[in-house]
């Protein structure tokens, strides 16, 4: 990826990229970001790595998440602040993430 002109972040432990964004067949801009979601186990299809949410508001982890395959509990309204499992934890498909939401006032 690099050698093609893409900035490569790689989040989570071990040496299976068990998911990624953006998501394969997607087109991107030569320089774009790309997250490659690491893990260690053997059966990885069944598992995906928790994508950091932070500063996402709700419409963009919703969407986030169903892409890797996760579920979404949402707490309160604006901007995500926190969550659990937190970013980078390896999980099985389907699981659901809670997410807190808060309204930044400037």
């Amino acid at each position: 990826l690099k050698s093609d002109g893409f900035t490569v972040e790689a989040k989570g432990e071990g040496n299976v990229v068990s998911d990624m964004l953006p998501r394969p067949g997607m087109s991107v801009k030569a320089g774009s970001k790309i997250i490659l979601y690491m893990g260690s186990s053997g059966n990885y299809n069944d598992k995906v790595v928790v994508p950091d949410l932070t500063g996402k508001d709700d419409k963009e982890a919703s969407d986030i998440l169903k892409s890797v395959g996760l579920k979404i509990k949402p707490n309160g309204e604006g901007m995500v602040t926190d969550q659990k499992p937190e970013p980078g934890q390896e999980v099985k498909k389907g699981t659901t993430i809670d997410v807190d939401f808060e309204m930044y006032l400037d």
